[in-house]
């Protein structure tokens, strides 16, 4: 919980919630892993194999319920290092919830699970997403190629990361 953003396991029922944010070009291009157009297929998919393999949480409205995107954790290197991703709606995007939602999922990771390094990266096109980023404290590390599902291509990716030690919750 944050001050205005419950975050919450995924339940089968939640595939109503998940279509109309994902199903959005201007959401799936900024992303590697979702594809475009988004099924319900798809979003069986997610909730199936990502959020039962990923700590994954839906990222509501405390006041309201509504799904606004998801937040998670994808391990990389045994229990020490994670990687973090999320995506939000469209109609949610410029309002904080993604840095706010990400304070919580970090503090989370570093103070409960005991990582000591979270990696993070966005395609250099989405500078809303690297600007989200560098408000959390992440550096770069590098740049890369990676696939985007939805443009069916390779886009530049901006390669980021955070120490435990650097993190001021």
């Amino acid at each position: 919980m944050t001050n205005r953003l419950k975050l919450s396991t995924f339940k089968e029922t939640d595939v109503a919630s998940i279509m109309p944010l994902a199903n959005n070009y201007e959401v799936a291009k900024n992303l590697g892993r979702m594809p475009y157009p988004y099924t319900t297929q798809d979003a069986k998919f997610f909730l199936d194999e990502i959020v039962a393999t990923e700590m994954t949480w839906k990222v509501s409205l405390k006041e309201t319920s509504k799904m606004v995107g998801t937040i998670g954790l994808r391990p990389i290197v045994d229990d020490e290092i994670s990687e973090l991703g999320y995506w939000y709606g469209q109609e949610f995007w410029g309002q904080g919830y993604a840095t706010e939602a990400a304070n919580a999922v970090i503090e989370f990771a570093f103070k409960e699970l005991g990582l000591i390094r979270l990696e993070a990266g966005y395609f250099i096109v989405n500078q809303a997403s690297g600007n989200v980023l560098k408000k959390l404290n992440f550096t770069q590390k590098g740049t890369s190629l990676r696939d985007c599902m939805a443009q069916k291509k390779k886009l530049n990716h901006a390669e980021l990361e955070l120490m435990s030690k650097d993190f001021n919750a």
